[in-house]
């Protein structure tokens, strides 16, 4: 059987393992990321590979035997989704590391230690937190974060980490320790699809990454107005809290032109309350959550005053009851090793026998983030995606799939 075939055979036993519905929907250390994982245990061990679970629940892939170096390469991705997600977010990945770990382990030549981790919990739709897997993997995680419930169920992270092979005792909210020692990681390299359309529009297969955006993200945040006849409060009069949420909106909209593209802002969550909200009342309350993103922490950080300088100034010039500006979680930008961002170029020059190769930010957040912050070169390998990302029409060459998996190969080690 070919790489190719087997690739393909990968990826569709890994996408039978979802919930029902449209698209890939595999939760956070869900049953049926626990099957995902399940099924590249199986392969990892027909390739000749040891596995293992670590405290936090992530499957390591290794190979067996001595090697001349005491450090050793990584990759790796994750398996789970968003709600009503894609076939490749993250398994694209895994299966990429799953290949080049066969072909590594069954090569005479290889003297480099090499392993391939499927993380749990990258995503931040089940638990309100991304990383879940890499953050445990190092010991990051917190008494609070085990304390954190799914959106899927109401139950812990602590008891889903217990549950689905982790360290036992998270199930009394007790983080898993660290597992793995950064100092031993000689580097850290994903493969993922571009989860935007830069390489498409360009025309490129495949792109090396130099940095992963950060993020600010306020949730639950509250506009208060008050309630009142639509038709008997003139408007001079009328304090409406869905204009005040559409004031601030615009205000942030236009500030975040000053910083250029690289500001990204999002507000994927608002509405009035369902329960007082009807079409002849004047909305008294607006709940919205809002995300803003970039390559610089300087940014993030004048971007954070001007969106509470916005709220204050809104509610003060409306004359508002009260203006929340939600609780406030942060993810750091994370830059990519300069030398390894240069040799997964020179490795992607030869793959594809072009002079050019695309170099790009990532704005979605990765795994590799979490591994760059513990001092681990890291680089990223993206795959051209043609329809976006988070939705079930993602799209990926599977060409394109075996150019990014033979960068990977020769990064690793491979000759």
């Amino acid at each position: 059987m070919s790489d190719l075939t087997l690739a393909e055979q990968i990826f569709t036993d890994i996408n039978e393992c979802t919930l029902p519905g449209e698209g890939i929907t595999r939760p956070s250390y869900s049953v049926v990321e626990s099957a995902a994982l399940a099924v590249v245990d199986r392969y990892a061990m027909g390739f000749g590979l040891e596995t293992f679970t670590d405290g936090a629940g992530n499957l390591h892939c290794t190979i067996p035997g001595s090697f001349q170096t005491p450090s050793e390469v990584v990759t790796g991705s994750h398996l789970d989704s968003v709600p009503h997600g894609g076939r490749y977010d993250g398994t694209a990945g895994v299966v990429a590391g799953l290949l080049v770990l066969k072909k590594l382990c069954g090569s005479t030549r290889t003297k480099q230690a090499a392993r391939l981790i499927v993380f749990r919990g990258e995503e931040s739709a089940w638990f309100g937190k991304c990383y879940l897997g890499s953050l445990g993997l190092f010991g990051l995680l917190t008494e609070d974060d085990m304390k954190r419930r799914s959106v899927q169920d109401g139950e812990t992270l602590g008891r889903r980490i217990a549950h689905r092979g982790g360290f036992p005792a998270c199930a009394d909210n007790c983080p898993p320790a660290r597992s793995l020692d950064p100092k031993r990681i000689a580097r850290f390299i994903e493969v993922h699809i571009e989860q935007g359309p830069v390489l498409h529009e360009a025309g490129e297969p495949i792109g090396i990454v130099n940095s992963i955006r950060g993020n600010y993200r306020y949730r639950g945040a509250q506009i208060g107005g008050e309630a009142g006849h639509s038709g008997t409060t003139p408007t001079r009069l009328r304090k409406d809290a869905v204009l005040a949420f559409a004031d601030v909106m615009r205000r942030l909209e236009e500030g975040a032109k000053v910083f250029g593209e690289d500001l990204v802002l999002t507000c994927g969550v608002a509405g009035t309350d369902p329960g007082r909200h009807g079409p002849t009342t004047i909305p008294d309350l607006v709940s919205f959550d809002v995300e803003f993103r970039s390559g610089s922490e300087l940014t993030l950080s004048l971007f954070d005053a001007f969106y509470r300088a916005t709220i204050d100034a809104v509610g003060a010039q409306r004359g508002l009851p009260f203006m929340n500006s939600g609780v406030l979680t942060r993810t750091e930008c994370a830059l990519m090793d300069p030398k390894l961002h240069a040799e997964l170029a020179l490795h992607a020059h030869h793959v594809l026998d072009s002079e050019q190769v695309m170099r790009l930010p990532s704005g979605a957040g990765h795994d590799a983030a979490v591994f760059a912050r513990m001092g681990v070169p890291t680089g990223m390998i993206f795959i051209r995606n043609e329809h976006g990302s988070h939705n079930p029409r993602e799209s990926m060459r599977m060409d394109d799939f075996m150019r990014a998996t033979g960068v990977l190969y020769r990064a690793m080690g491979g000759q």
